[in-house]
């Protein structure tokens, strides 16, 4: 057959792939001539070569299926599935892991990875989301902080007005800041926020020791549990002794801030500014123990003492007591109960009736001055031994 330019065959309309044949020379052959023998061979004879392929680059218009599913690119939907063959998302990634252990790294293959091949310590592997513009706007990171170790932070970044920023860092002891670095802990799983920062809820706020909440609240050890909760302007402190762990908890309202500023502790009851009650009668209501033991009543908008109002100090004899305003100590009690009154030197002016006032005029002398029922004060005096 004369040679025929391949530009003047025939244009092939319908291929098939399985029968329609392509000259091949193969050098392996020297039976025809020593640079290798001219032989047949079909399209499918091609693509299902074994060996390594090299393309310079290539266009397909139509699906890609790489061993059924660990590859798949659905051209209809505009989707890659890579370990599946039906694609649900832009990209789809499928393994089958039948592993319940949480290992580092995760058994199983069940896991995307991203490497930095950089040993350049604090250095990040990353995942950015950007706008339809191209802008940046946010990522989430893991910095390397010790490649020999390693040890690691998860880094959140959001864009704001005044570009990327920090917004949350997991270090690698479980501690969490928000909006700043967690500080070094000495014990894991600690939430540290910026100055000023502020934790709020849209509603009820509470705070729980050794409890969660499902249905109701149990406890998470087999431990003694405790409840801080805001709500409706009120803070509430609750109690609840040792129980099993997963049991319902019956907490106890151990001290009450209501929302009108009165403190309520041991009851629920409010009946002043404050409210102090204990479960039992016959045991303290308070204690108070320093170097100058008192407790002060006061009206003063200060909480200083004013002129008619009074301390109540324990002496630093054993059980005495003296009562104390402004002015000086007006009663003492000893040791033993006497009573002792403070007598002054000059009489004070009485200006209600039915008072009476004792006052020292000299050593020997005790006057005792009465105002009666008629306004009129009349005297006695005592001549004292």
């Amino acid at each position: 057959m004369a040679d025929t330019k391949i530009t003047a065959l025939t244009a092939l309309t319908a291929a098939d792939p399985a029968n329609d044949v392509l000259p091949i020379v193969d050098v392996s052959d020297t039976t025809m001539a020593a640079s290798g023998t001219t032989k047949k061979i079909s399209v499918n004879n091609i693509l299902g070569c074994s060996g390594t392929a090299t393309l310079a680059s290539a266009t397909i218009t139509g699906d890609l299926t790489v061993d059924t599913s660990t590859l798949k690119v659905d051209s209809a939907n505009d989707r890659v599935g890579i370990g599946t063959a039906a694609p649900s998302q832009f990209v789809h990634l499928s393994k089958s892991n039948t592993s319940t252990a949480l290992t580092a790294p995760p058994a199983g293959g069940a896991s995307l990875r991203i490497q930095n091949t950089s040993s350049t310590t604090n250095n990040f592997g990353s995942v950015e989301f950007y706008n339809a513009a191209g802008l940046f706007g946010a990522s989430i990171n893991c910095q390397y902080t010790n490649q020999s170790t390693p040890t690691n932070d998860l880094v959140f970044v959001v864009r704001g007005s005044s570009g990327g920023l920090e917004a949350a860092r997991l270090d690698s002891s479980g501690n969490l800041g928000l909006g700043v670095t967690p500080s070094a802990w000495s014990s894991n799983g600690n939430i540290q926020l910026p100055a000023n920062g502020m934790l709020t809820a849209n509603g009820n706020l509470y705070l729980l020791g050794n409890a969660y909440y499902n249905t109701n609240f149990k406890y998470t050890t087999s431990a003694a549990a405790s409840q801080y909760a805001q709500g409706a302007g009120a803070h509430y402190w609750y109690t609840a002794p040792s129980g099993t762990a997963g049991n319902a908890i019956t907490f106890t309202q151990a001290m009450t801030l209501d929302e009108s500023g009165n403190l309520l502790v041991g009851t629920t009851s409010q009946v002043g500014r404050l409210t102090v009650r204990t479960a039992t009668d016959n045991t303290t209501v308070a204690q108070f123990g320093a170097t100058n033991r008192q407790v002060n009543f006061t009206t003063s908008s200060n909480g200083g003492i004013d002129n008619g109002f009074f301390n109540f100090v324990s002496t630093s004899v054993v059980g005495a007591f003296s009562f104390q305003n402004a002015n000086g100590t007006l009663w003492q009690v000893d040791s033993v109960g006497n009573m002792i009154p403070q007598i002054t030197g000059t009489a004070p002016t009485l200006s209600a009736n039915s008072q009476m006032v004792f006052n020292l005029t000299s050593n020997t002398n005790l006057r005792i001055s009465v105002r009666g029922t008629d306004g009129t004060t009349r005297t006695a005096n005592i001549t004292l031994a």
